[in-house]
C-alpha cells in the first residue's frame, strides 16, 4: 500500500520511528514524500493518482486503466485544474480543463482512486 509522510508519520509518530522502520525495512522510501509498505507492490499509475491528489485520469491512460486499449501509452495522461501548478515530472503528460470539480468524480462512497483500480 501507497502512503504519503502525513500517512507514515500517522502511523510511525514521529520522524526517528520512520527512520527505524526504513532502516528495519518495515517501510520502504519509494520517493520524496512517498512510502510503501512493500518494495513493488504499487503501479506507476498508482503512484502518481497518490502523489497528485488533484489530479485524475484521462486520454490514453484512462482507457487504458479500463481496459478499452491494450497498449499502456508511454506517458500517464493526467487532468488537473486550469489553474493548478505545473507538474515536472517526466512519467507526467499533464492536461489543464477550466472547469475541474474533482468531486465531481468521486460521489459520496468514492473518496479516493483506489476504488477503481
Amino acid at each position: 500500500m501507497l502512503y504519503d509522510y502525513k500517512e507514515v508519520i500517522a502511523i510511525y509518530c514521529n520522524d526517528y520511528n520512520l527512520k527505524k522502520a526504513l532502516l528495519d525495512k518495515r517501510i520502504f522510501k519509494i520517493e520524496k514524500g512517498m512510502y510503501s509498505d512493500g518494495e513493488h507492490n504499487f503501479t506507476t499509475v498508482e503512484l502518481v493518482l497518490k502523489k497528485y491528489k488533484n489530479a485524475f485520469l484521462v486520454k490514453e491512460s484512462a482507457l487504458h486503466l479500463i481496459g478499452f486499449v491494450k497498449d499502456e501509452p508511454d506517458k500517464i495522461h493526467i487532468g488537473t485544474a486550469r489553474n493548478a501548478l505545473r507538474i515536472r515530472d517526466s512519467r507526467i503528460q499533464q492536461h489543464f480543463y477550466s472547469s475541474v470539480n474533482i468531486s465531481e468524480f468521486y460521489d459520496g462512497e468514492w473518496d479516493s482512486y483506489e476504488n477503481f483500480l
